[in-house]
């Protein structure tokens, strides 16, 4: 089922096998992604009278599967229905990640402070105040570290988030929200580009959130920022801000300028400009494809065009497949001390659920070496709670374990038995980008997930490397083993040069 088209007919209506295989496809879909995007009547023709009893009992059978069904865009004669699962408890929400990137000064901050904190700005920068943590960021207003955000929505999809001027209370939104978005508000400086390269690989973002200047255009750090979305394969949606003061000539060149970027031979998307929720829609159900990028204009100044945008975040499902590995890694994204309760790391599970006061192995350490930690408590965004699934992410408070002793890019492991860390491995990379050759003993750093270290080029299967080259090399970490598995994707960087990789074999 999914995104897409899902005819029932009134033949089907009367067919009791018919609705039962409606419903039974409706819940699994549910019980997966928690919402669903469909069309009734779009390949064949229904009368009006046909179309409302088909509606009609949508909604009576989602009533009956704990969902809430709401007509999106109706026609004479189809209608788009949104069915979103209904929450069973304060801890049963869905979770979105999303990486914002784009170019210093674009209005990142300001957006995201606007969207999470339901505030218009002033036009001098206020929403953004509500984000920034660091003196310096506030009196530059330019962000350098990975700050995160939510927004959340309920079970009809509206949104949750109070208007407030201080601090979100997550705990409450969340209890509040059948589904959250979170966002990782990264930096849009040159200087802090390893910063913000780290901040996409390791939040394990299902897409990326592009924000464009509509005073600027898309120049500077936002086109190295599309490339590694690009290269990553991140489904990316774009966002002109500033339209409230640019000129109506300005915003036309700038979008016009970001469709050919977009339908480039190195990026080979098609770009949608999003105009009405009939837009809305159709970038929902093709997004997670890849092959679209949504562009939507807004203004953080008057709130023109932020409807649409909300509908959209609403709307759009994870990129990512569920696990079905019989195992769980938990991979350290920050660390944290609390006093009375100790060592706290955050990240994301990916595998099979892992419960509070379960032990998990935890490395591998500068000698890649595991070992056993018991895990005290787990927090969803500041929720309790007693177990934690794939492709969510948690804070995980740990016993009796030194914050000197962990570091980000290690893992938690459980369900491995004796997890191995390697020094050596094998990739398949393609250079997007390199100023002359790259050659053997050639060293840069290597971003996988949460891991970022230096490593050096063994072998090639080709004496020299050059921009569009693909190859396969064999890296070597230059300070530590680390825990890699083979299928992963890497980033390789030094300066300017770019190049992406999967890891093909991994060497003892």
């Amino acid at each position: 089922m999914g995104t897409g088209n899902m005819l029932l007919s009134s033949y089907e209506w009367q067919n009791e096998k018919g609705i039962e295989d409606f419903t039974s496809d409706l819940q699994s879909e549910l019980e997966i992604n928690g919402d669903v995007l469909f069309a009734v009547g779009k390949d064949e023709e229904l009368t009006e009278i046909e179309l409302e009893r088909t509606l009609e009992k949508i909604k009576s059978i989602c009533e009956n599967s704990n969902a809430t069904a709401s007509v999106l865009a109706k026609k004479e004669k189809s209608a788009t229905v949104f069915v979103r699962l209904k929450k069973t408890d304060d801890y049963s929400f869905f979770e979105t990640r999303v990486c914002t990137v784009g170019n210093v000064d674009a209005g990142k901050s300001t957006l995201l402070g606007v969207l999470t904190h339901n505030v218009l700005d002033d036009g001098r920068g206020s929403a953004r105040t509500k984000l920034l943590r660091h003196r310096h960021e506030k009196e530059t207003g330019r962000t350098s570290s990975i700050g995160q955000q939510i927004l959340g929505f309920d079970d009809e999809g509206k949104v949750v988030n109070p208007s407030v001027h201080g601090q979100l209370n997550w705990g409450n939104l969340c209890q509040n929200s059948a589904k959250i978005v979170n966002f990782y508000d990264l930096a849009g400086h040159e200087k802090y580009f390893k910063t913000t390269v780290s901040g996409i690989m390791g939040s394990a973002s299902d897409y990326c959130m592009l924000i464009v200047g509509s005073n600027h255009g898309l120049t500077g750090m936002a086109k190295e920022h599309l490339g590694v979305a690009v290269a990553l394969g991140l489904p990316t949606f774009a966002v002109v801000t500033k339209i409230d003061f640019t000129p109506q000539n300005i915003i036309k060149q700038t979008i016009s300028g970001m469709g050919k970027v977009f339908k480039s031979t190195g990026v080979r998307r098609i770009p949608i400009l999003i105009q009405n929720v009939n837009h809305v829609i159709l970038a929902a159900e093709n997004f997670n494809s890849v092959k679209v990028v949504p562009i939507f204009k807004v203004s953080s100044v008057t709130g023109e065009g932020m409807e649409m945008l909300k509908l959209f975040l609403n709307l759009v499902r994870p990129s990512r497949e569920k696990s079905t590995s019989q195992s769980s890694t938990f991979a350290v994204d920050e660390i944290f001390y609390k006093v009375g309760i100790g060592t706290v790391v955050a990240g994301a599970l990916s595998g099979k659920p892992i419960k509070a006061g379960s032990t998990m192995s935890l490395g591998p350490d500068e000698n890649g070496k595991f070992i056993p930690v018991g895990v005290r408590s787990i927090e969803r965004k500041y929720l309790p709670v007693s177990s934690l699934n794939d492709g969510e992410s948690a804070a995980l408070a740990l016993r009796k374990i030194k914050r000197s002793e962990i570091r980000k890019g290690m893992f938690l492991i459980q369900n491995i038995p004796n997890p191995m860390a390697y020094r050596h491995f094998r990739g398949s990379i393609t250079i997007l980008h390199h100023a002359t050759t790259i050659k053997k003993n050639y060293q840069a750093v290597v971003h996988i997930g949460s891991i970022h270290q230096s490593a050096k080029i063994m072998s090639m299967d080709k004496p020299l490397l050059r921009s569009g080259d693909v190859a396969t090399v064999h890296f070597y970490f230059l300070k530590r083993p680390e825990f890699i598995q083979t299928g992963q994707l890497f980033l390789f960087r030094e300066g300017k040069t770019k190049a992406i990789g999967r890891i093909t074999e991994l060497l003892e």
